[in-house]
């Protein structure tokens, strides 16, 4: 009761102080005041409950406060927030919009009904009350402001930029200029005018926006950087955002997406997945499918896919995943489940896009009828000429050529294929009609593809073949002649030939073959082809022996032997008369397992016999056709009557009848039957078979059919000079071509030419057309044709008629190429350098990088070579640009650079043969033994793959080989030597080389010991060595005088790679009383030109000079000079035994001479040289010399007198 009072008197007291409502006019104050009475306890436990979190309790409150009074504006405001709070949006908008009715300046009550409307997906709704409330409300600039605000950024929610932008235009002031650019940046970008949207939105961001707006504002430049391609700047602007508010699902999956279009699947996988912490999304979850496949994760891929198809209601929405599954099952080969996929797609939703799919994913799986199948329901919904394109491929593997004859002709009619496509159909369908035998149409088709697309060698290589088959002879060369221009190959000049002889222009036809032979541009099976072609052509003109010769020179060659041609040769001559040379072809012939047709063979060589009268002979031959299982019982018919007129011929006429009675079993003969197998065989592949049986037909009344069934078979057995032999026989037709035919023809003829290599023959076509029509491309053809045949003097005078800018781009940058290639050949590589690197700025490739580096080495500037290899070995692997770069560092120097390079190449490609012998020099270089050792090894290992060497000059590099190993792997040196002459006054030992010098002494042994780390050193040579010397008694030749016994030792330098010369220094030491302690320095040098074995030579010039300077330090000081030369004539035994007969001279000079023994003495000798132990890898183990001299001699100075006499003396090295 008391609270009740108090309650009133707070009322009575204090009428404006409860809520500041607005006075109800049907009621008094004191009405009023007892409502608010009421009303209290209502609002109080509302507020209360507000104050508690509990806003659902509290808007039931309020709603009984109302109830009471329903009139109170501010009272129905508190209700509509807790409505809102309690998501009871639909309700809150209603006690907003009843307060808007009461007073439409309320910008509370505006405002949160066009939230609460928003919040039930009304948008349009909340759009029209805040549009309504700015147009009939009156609110301050501020309150203004913000429903200005509010609607502007609803309408861009909603995408309605042209009335957020006219919102813009209408209340300039209620925005701020960052605002203004925002709003502006999202009207542009939305309305297609990217440009102006980034220039807003970077505006806006150079000023204070709202935090959310600025993400947006980066968010979209980073979807129009993305959108031109700048991916790097859409990185910076979504990094930037991320940063503002890591927790946006949508910018990590906008980086996701960023990531995986620039190709960083394992970033875009880590952006997507934190994305999907932040918001279980599945346009983001279909990303990471697409991202996982990227990874090569198909699999997780896939199961994705799964978990989207379960989770997904919309049977459009799975039909779409289905599809991306399928999509990528089909990248990854699953072809099942692509097929299931797709399947499972249009049974929800029927596609046509699903469709072809699955189609392809039929024909990859080879399933062509359900292909077919599904491309004419393609059809039936949409009907495009690219699907029913696909459909007539589908029907050409069914083997429904005629069907697919049809849809080819439906879709190309249509008008509607792309230039490419239409470019494809008409080629399938020239084919087509072409392999169905309407070659009538098939040359439509055909000529319609050469006079709407630019030249394609195959399409036009078909038209020639069609109108060849139409007997259009002349317009078959034409095309053929484009052909030849545009890329020479062999096929393409044997068409040509063929034309020729079908026209019969034989006499051209022959000049076509002769030029390949003699110009040596094929080789093997296809050297014997045009061999062949030739001695046909000779037959047809009586050139009975020519042709002969050229069938046997194509059997020789050909790697694939046919035995037809030794028939051929054999007939030939028989021809020509030539019966030796018949028999001997045609019995070569038969007697090879493979013959085919021995019963012409048998004939010929019986008819040889019987044309000169040797009878038994040819009863030998045709006894033994009898007894050779290969031949057919019309043939034995045929053999047994010859041997039955044989007999009769010579008197022996029971034999003659027996023989004769024989054949008539034989003798029924149906040729209609025989075609009919003829035509059956060919129809089932078997094409030599049916040859046969068609030639056993050549007799019969039907020449024309038989004719052409052989012409047919010829031409399946890839032989088409007989084909076209046969085909000639068959047809007889002619046509009287026009100018502008000629100059097809002769372009045609030249482009065949050069694809076939036969640039003499391009040459003359080009200049043939040259003369009907002046062209730089033609030009260009004859240039390119006279330098391949190098024949640059005309090459460049071609080449000077080119107008570079008329060639398109492909043939101007080889037109540049080919200038660069004749002024490289003229030496001018300045100017080559410059045409090379034209042609490089029209069309860059790795094969002008290298051209250009050859040149640029050729200058000396190895930098650029270098430069220039080093770029086309990056653009295109090749062993070829690698081995280049290699020589041009070794050139330069650079050995160490050289060495990996060959040693890639070798590990790739052992056939680089020169590689390991090159290494094996350039690491001896390099002072590393023990790698020159092993590639030493394995160049010799490499032997018999050293095709393009002779016997006599692969022996000397092998030789030379185990000659460096022979020094690299030497470790110690013996040498051991004797002398001896008659009179015992010449007792010098000048036998030696700088291994042991010449010394004083008639016998001894000298040991060298080279270290391994560092006594070899690329020819360089250091040694320690020690040497026992003894002088001889003139008693006998082994008489030695033990005192003067005399030891050294010391150590000798041979510090040159090239020059053989050395230094040392030795202790001797004294042994016998005769002998001297004393120190010596030694200078030795020589040079020689055949000293050293020359393998696989029978004989040399030998010259050869030592000299040697030596100083005593010690005892009897004295210098001693000596030079000795040797000029005679090496022959070689076996590469082991050197005989060199010769005169020498010798001089030495002692000074100062106590013992006046210098001396000079000259003379005749004869050396015998036997080099021992050649193995795999050394060239020999051990050096026997034997020297033989006659000495005539006088002494420098002192009272002796002059000396002569014979002396011997011998050497062995080890």
């Amino acid at each position: 009761m008391v609270y009740k009072i108090i309650i009133c008197a707070v009322f009575l007291l204090f009428p404006s102080v409860s809520y500041g409502q607005q006075p109800v006019k049907q009621k008094g104050w004191v009405d009023k005041q007892l409502l608010e009475i009421q009303i209290f306890p209502f609002k109080d436990r509302a507020y209360r409950f507000l104050q508690q979190g509990k806003p659902q309790q509290a808007a039931a409150e309020f709603a009984k406060a109302l109830n009471l009074d329903n009139s109170d504006t501010v009272l129905r405001m508190d209700y509509a927030q807790a409505l809102f709070s309690s998501q009871k949006y639909e309700e809150a908008a209603q006690q907003a919009a009843k307060i808007i009715t009461i007073n439409p300046d309320d910008d509370h009550a505006v405002l949160l009904r066009s939230e609460a409307l928003q919040k039930c997906g009304n948008h349009s709704e909340a759009v029209k009350t805040l549009a309504s409330a700015l147009e009939k409300g009156r609110f301050d600039p501020g309150v203004r402001k913000k429903i200005t605000t509010s609607l502007v950024n609803l309408l861009l929610n909603q995408h309605d930029y042209a009335k957020a932008y006219k919102l813009l235009k209408e209340e300039p002031t209620s925005f701020s200029s960052g605002k203004k650019n925002y709003i502006q940046a999202v009207v542009y970008k939305n309305s297609g005018r990217p440009a102006e949207a980034k220039a807003a939105y970077k505006s806006a961001l150079l000023d204070k926006i709202e935090a959310q707006d600025r993400i947006i504002s980066l968010s979209d430049l980073a979807d129009l950087e993305m959108d031109e391609g700048n991916f790097q700047e859409a990185r910076t602007y979504l990094l930037e955002a991320y940063k503002l508010n890591s927790y946006l699902s949508s910018i990590s999956s906008r980086m996701a997406d960023l990531e995986y279009k620039t190709g960083h699947y394992d970033q875009a996988l880590k952006w997507a997945d934190r994305s999907l912490q932040l918001e279980d999304n599945k346009n983001v979850y279909l990303l990471k499918a697409f991202i996982l496949s990227k990874l090569n994760q198909p699999g997780s891929a896939l199961n994705i896919f799964d978990e989207l198809i379960t989770k997904s209601d919309s049977n459009i929405e799975k039909a779409q995943l289905y599809v991306h599954k399928g999509n990528i099952s089909n990248s990854y080969g699953q072809l099942k489940t692509a097929e299931e996929s797709f399947r499972n797609a249009l049974a929800l939703k029927s596609d046509v896009a699903t469709m072809r799919s699955l189609a392809m994913v039929y024909s990859a799986q080879g399933k062509w009828d359900e292909t077919v199948e599904t491309y004419k329901l393609i059809l039936q919904s949409y009907d495009s000429p690219e699907d029913r394109v696909q459909l007539a491929v589908a029907l050409m593997e069914c083997g429904k050529d005629k069907q697919a004859i049809e849809a080819l002709r439906e879709a190309v009619n249509s008008g509607k294929l792309s230039s490419d496509d239409e470019h494809y159909a008409l080629s399938q369908l020239g084919f087509l009609e072409y392999n169905s035998g309407e070659f009538l149409s098939a040359e439509q088709t055909f000529q319609k593809i050469a006079e709407k697309f630019s030249f394609n060698q195959k399409n036009q290589l078909a038209l020639g073949r069609t109108q060849l088959k139409l007997g259009k002879y002349d317009l078959a060369l034409s095309s053929f002649l484009k052909v030849n221009g545009a890329s020479k190959n062999y096929e393409t000049m044997m068409l040509i030939a063929e034309a020729y002889e079908k026209s019969g222009q034989q006499n051209k036809a022959l000049e076509e073959y002769y030029s390949v032979i003699n110009t040596n541009y094929v080789k093997g099976d296809a050297l014997a082809s045009v061999l062949e072609r030739a001695g046909m052509l000779e037959s047809l003109g009586d050139n009975f022996s020519k042709a002969g010769i050229l069938y046997e020179k194509a059997y020789a060659l050909a790697k694939n032997k046919d035995t037809e041609l030794l028939l051929r040769a054999g007939e030939a001559y028989f021809s020509a008369n030539e019966l030796s040379k018949t028999i001997q072809a045609l019995k070569a012939y038969f007697s090879k397992p493979d013959s085919k047709y021995c019963f012409e063979a048998y004939r010929l060589v019986g008819a040889s016999f019987l044309e000169q009268d040797l009878f038994d002979e040819a009863g030998e031959n045709y006894m033994d056709a009898l007894n050779d299982s290969r031949l057919s019982d019309k043939q034995r018919y045929r053999i047994l009557v010859n041997i039955g007129y044989i007999k009769l011929r010579q008197g022996r006429n029971s034999e003659g009848i027996e023989f004769l009675r024989k054949a008539m079993k034989f003798s029924d003969e149906n040729f209609k039957v025989r075609l009919d197998i003829a035509e059956a065989l060919y129809k089932l592949g078997k094409y030599t078979e049916a040859l046969a049986e068609f030639k056993k037909a050549e007799s019969s009344e039907m020449p024309e059919q038989v004719y052409t069934g052989i012409s047919f078979c010829y031409d399946k057995l890839n032989k088409p000079g007989l084909a076209l032999h046969y085909m000639t026989l068959a047809e007889k037709c002619s046509a009287n071509n026009s100018e502008l035919q000629r100059l097809a023809l002769f372009d045609q003829l030249a482009y065949l030419c050069m694809s076939e290599e036969s640039y003499r023959k391009a040459v003359e076509y080009y200049e043939k057309s040259l003369a009907i029509k002046q062209s730089s491309l033609r030009s260009y053809g004859l240039g390119r044709s006279q330098r391949l045949l190098q024949d640059m003097p005309s090459a460049r005078q071609a080449f000077a008629s080119v107008s570079p800018e008329e060639l398109s781009i492909s043939n101007r940058a080889q037109f540049y190429e080919e200038m660069g290639r004749i002024n490289s050949y003229e030496k001018d590589y300045a100017q080559a350098i410059n045409y090379f690197s034209k042609a490089g700025n029209e069309k860059p490739s790795s094969e002008r990088l290298y051209l250009q580096g050859q040149a640029e080495g050729k200058v000396g500037n190895l930098d650029k070579a270098i430069d220039c290899y080093q770029r086309a070995l990056k653009e295109n692997p090749y062993d070829v640009y690698a081995v280049s770069l290699g020589y041009a560092y070794y050139n330069k120097g650079d050995f160490e650079k050289t060495v990996p390079l060959f040693e890639d190449v070798y590990s790739r490609d052992n056939d680089y043969i020169k590689l390991p012998e090159d290494l094996a020099y350039i690491t001896k270089k390099l002072y590393r033994n023990e790698d020159s050792i092993d590639w030493f090894k394995v160049a010799i290992d490499n032997k018999p793959f050293y095709f393009d060497e002779t016997p006599a000059s692969l022996r000397k590099k092998i030789y030379g080989f185990k000659d460096e190993l022979r020094s690299l792997t030497n470790r110690f040196d013996l040498t051991a030597f004797y002398s001896y002459s008659e009179n015992g006054v010449a007792a010098t030992t000048d036998s030696q080389d700088v291994r042991a010098g010449i010394l004083d002494n008639s016998a001894g042994v000298e040991l060298g010991y080279t270290p391994e780390e560092f006594g070899f050193r690329n020819g360089k040579i250091f040694q320690f060595i020690g040497r026992v010397t003894i002088g001889k008694t003139k008693d006998n030749a082994f008489s030695f005088d033990t005192d003067s016994l005399q030891g050294a030792f010391g150590v000798r330098y041979k510090p040159f790679s090239q020059i053989n010369a050395a230094v040392g220094v030795e202790r001797l030491i004294k042994l016998g009383n005769k002998a001297e302690d004393n120190t010596l320095l030694r200078v030795m040098a020589s040079w020689d030109d055949g000293w050293a074995m020359k393998p696989a030579e029978s004989s040399w010039n030998y010259s050869f000079v030592f000299g040697e300077a030596d100083y005593y330090l010690e005892g009897y000081q004295r210098a001693v000079f000596i030079l000795h030369g040797r000029q005679g004539w090496t022959w070689n035994i076996d590469d082991q035994w050197l005989i060199t007969p010769h005169a020498y001279a010798t001089y030495k000079y002692i000074t100062p001479d106590r013992d006046k023994t210098s001396y000079f003495e000259a003379g005749p000798g004869l050396s015998i040289r036997f080099l021992e132990g050649e193995s795999k890898y050394i060239s020999y183990e051990r050096e026997w010399e034997f020297l033989l001299r006659y000495s005539f001699g006088s002494y420098l100075e002192g009272t002796k007198s002059s000396f002569n006499g014979l002396s011997g003396s011998l050497r062995f090295s080890f």
